[in-house]
């Protein structure tokens, strides 16, 4: 770990574990336990590997477009024929974006946005996700993330 310059002082070095020692190894298994104890966090992470899989849009390699919502949010479109999906991360405070500043955030024609995935989902230990307003903007919950897909207009 010495390429890692915090890693590579001397003083780092005497707490670092010794990687030859067995017992090292034994530290580094995984708990399979820990999947009950965590297992909100389990959860999370299974579902997102399962929607990068499974998820039309995700799963295979498209036509990719972000920005910058604020200082600590931004956003990744996934481009897909007629199926987007709108990735969105807050990584600071409960932000209101009214009117949303960014082109990438209109769905494409006569479509509109549906949550597929959000980190703030109750199974996760969240507080539940708002329904995405057009008229009052878009509130986007601190610390979290959501996935957005788009759905044909109700006619």
């Amino acid at each position: 770990l010495r390429q890692f310059p915090s890693l590579g002082q001397p003083e780092m070095q005497a707490y670092l574990p010794d990687p030859a020692d067995p017992w090292t190894f034994i530290r580094s298994k995984l708990n399979w336990a820990e999947r009950e104890t965590h297992g909100a966090t389990y959860r999370m992470y299974r579902d997102l590997i399962a929607l990068r899989k499974q998820d039309p849009v995700f799963s295979r390699a498209g036509e990719l477009d972000g920005a910058v919502l604020g200082c600590e949010s931004f956003l990744l479109r996934f481009f897909g024929e007629n199926d987007d999906r709108l990735l969105i991360i807050n990584l600071g405070r409960d932000i209101h974006l009214e009117p949303a500043p960014e082109p990438l955030i209109a769905p494409p024609g006569d479509y509109y946005w549906e949550i597929l995935w959000s980190s703030e989902n109750p199974v996760y230990g969240g507080r539940g996700t708002a329904l995405w307003d057009r008229e009052e903007g878009w509130w986007l919950p601190g610390h979290s993330a959501v996935v957005l897909g788009t759905v044909a207009e109700r006619q």
